[in-house]
């Protein structure tokens, strides 16, 4: 489908890039998940839940998978709607 000349994923693509760019430069859980993952220990001692940090950055690549799944098959037509 089509918004315009612009396909609707590309624009479901820069949406979510914008999303996951604010959270990751201005949101206190972007500044959280950098420190998990250049060194869990130290997060740890920083008083940031790591367990809930690896937990929440797990399930959004879930998600963002999910997301990835939708829009491939829709681009392939592999889905009838009649």
């Amino acid at each position: 489908a089509k918004i315009g000349p612009v396909h609707v994923s590309i624009i479901v693509v820069a949406v979510l890039y914008l999303f996951i760019h604010t959270i990751l430069t201005q949101r206190a859980i972007g500044r959280e998940w950098y420190a998990t993952g250049a060194n869990r220990r130290a997060a740890r001692a920083s008083a940031i839940n790591t367990d809930k940090v690896m937990t929440l950055a797990l399930v959004l690549s879930g998600l963002g998978g999910a997301v990835a799944g939708w829009m491939w098959t829709g681009r392939m037509n592999l889905i009838d709607t009649t």
